[in-house]
């Protein structure tokens, strides 16, 4: 729990910037040698897994103060959507390139697992069903790696805790997925 409080705050600022100026001020700074299309496409990938971690960050924790003092501030499902949205756009612009289009889709994945726990922290367990279903219908049954691993993920999150209406961040049954405040 008291790595929780400094982590929300550095994600909270860090997504809070990146409004289209911000982006290209930020870009110009770290990636100067970058084309501008570069660097925005870079820096909105960045965004994107910043939003989808600070929505994780805020629907697994577990202790109710700290979840509870950042929901005024802090609305997990409507990163995780904003997160997915950009990835998934991002997914379709990179066409060619096979290797970036993996990397967006596994980010893609976890936005998706993101927007799962934050719609059963509020208690939307139907619709969390929903979209893992969805998710796991997207992934290819026969793959190995990381889509076999997400698949099984899934599998976990749905059995244990939305079939079970459970809040992701209840503690977790032996050898499933665990929220991120556990080791």
């Amino acid at each position: 729990a008291p790595d929780y409080v400094p982590a929300i705050a550095d994600l909270s600022r860090a997504t809070a910037q990146a409004t289209p100026l911000r982006v290209t001020e930020i870009g110009q700074k770290l990636l100067p040698e970058s084309s501008s299309q570069d660097r925005d496409f870079q820096l909105h990938h960045l965004f994107a897994i910043g939003r989808s971690r600070l929505a994780w960050l805020v629907s697994t924790c577990n202790d109710d103060g700290i979840r509870n003092e950042v929901k005024g501030t802090v609305k997990a499902q409507e990163l995780a959507q904003q997160a997915l949205i950009t990835l998934q756009e991002m997914v379709d612009q990179a066409n060619q390139n096979e290797a970036l289009r993996e990397e967006l889709r596994r980010d893609s994945c976890s936005a998706h697992k993101a927007l799962i726990v934050s719609l059963a922290d509020l208690g939307q367990f139907d619709k969390a069903k929903v979209i893992a279903l969805g998710l796991q219908g997207n992934l290819d049954p026969n793959a190995k790696g990381w889509e076999a691993d997400e698949r099984n993920a899934l599998e976990s999150l749905l059995d244990n805790y939305i079939e079970k209406k459970i809040p992701f961040r209840v503690a977790a049954p032996q050898g499933v997925v665990r929220s991120c405040s556990e080791k």
